[in-house]
């Protein structure tokens, strides 16, 4: 990085002058002083980054810089290097993430227990049509609520519950591929855990005050 010319001069000057060649945007400036003496003497130096870089230094000016930075609110990183290997380490304050949104939400397609519209048009659709250009455009809702009403017929009523049941539920929808670009039967088989679950507004939403 730093060639002939830049010797007998100050190795920060040199290497902040060339850094700055890499982003004329990048405003750069150097200190001549040992980071030890800084983190002792002026540790609010560091509050003013939003990032420290420090490489090779000592366990107890590490752990110092670390306090400082961390009641700064400062990211800061310590990289240290041995030869051919080296290692990184990363210290930044505890930062709390909530997920507002529960883990494993379960779109209300009514599948189960379609109103009336929802029926009467998945019953104006006949599933085996034999173009192929309609076949693989009928909607995969309309495919479940029509396979889930079927099942019921034939089961009286009950949908599938038991782990075999639903097996073989998925294995009638693969049933109904006639080709291999069919991803509405595809999204149909892997929606169909949707068939099997529970109706109605859950006890959380009932429970709530209105």
């Amino acid at each position: 990085m730093v060639d002939e010319s830049s010797i007998g001069q100050s190795k920060a000057k040199c290497v902040c002058s060339f850094l700055q060649e890499l982003n004329d945007a990048v405003k750069a400036k150097f200190i001549e002083e040992y980071p030890e003496e800084l983190i002792e003497t002026n540790p609010s130096f560091f509050s003013q980054f939003t990032l420290v870089v420090a490489t090779q230094l000592v366990e107890e000016s590490m752990a110092k810089l670390d306090r400082i930075c961390r009641e700064a609110n400062v990211m800061l990183i310590f990289a240290c290097s041995y030869g051919l290997t080296g290692l990184v380490r990363v210290s930044v304050k505890e930062h709390t993430v909530i997920e507002s949104k529960p883990d494993h939400f379960l779109d209300d397609l009514r599948l189960n227990n379609p109103w009336p519209e929802l029926m009467s048009f998945a019953e104006a659709i006949d599933l085996n049509v034999q173009d192929p250009a309609a076949h693989k455009h009928i909607p995969y809702v309309v495919i479940l609520v029509k396979m889930a009403h079927g099942w019921a017929k034939a089961h009286g009523g009950a949908l599938p519950s038991t782990r075999e049941e639903k097996r073989e539920f998925k294995e009638l929808l693969k049933g109904r591929i006639i080709a291999m670009d069919e991803d509405n039967y595809r999204e149909a088989i892997d929606a169909s855990f949707k068939v099997f679950a529970p109706q109605g507004i859950s006890k959380r939403v009932w429970g709530l005050d209105p």
